[in-house]
């Protein structure tokens, strides 16, 4: 929060290229309070602070597709509902 999310109380922030997996980039690997998963999405919400999820790929990871038959990832499904959730 003090290198970022202070930030926000003086100009307009974009959080870019935010995601998880269970193969890569480990959500498990988070060390904070809870699951990574609700810690950015009740940080984000709580500044107010738009983002987008990355990526939309079955290669690169964090991966929110599984294959190229766009089957989502648990970090796709994730991400999709919360936008869903926004609407």
């Amino acid at each position: 929060n003090k290198a970022f999310g202070t930030m926000k109380n003086d100009l307009p922030l974009f959080a870019t290229e935010i995601g998880f997996g269970i193969d890569e980039k480990k959500e498990n690997e988070y060390t904070g309070s809870g699951t990574y998963r609700v810690a950015i999405k009740d940080y984000l919400e709580k500044k107010k602070i738009s983002f987008t999820a990355w990526n939309f790929s079955w290669i690169w990871t964090p991966r929110l597709i599984e294959d190229n038959d766009y089957t989502p990832s648990d970090s796709g499904n994730f991400f999709r509902s919360w936008l869903i959730e926004k609407k």
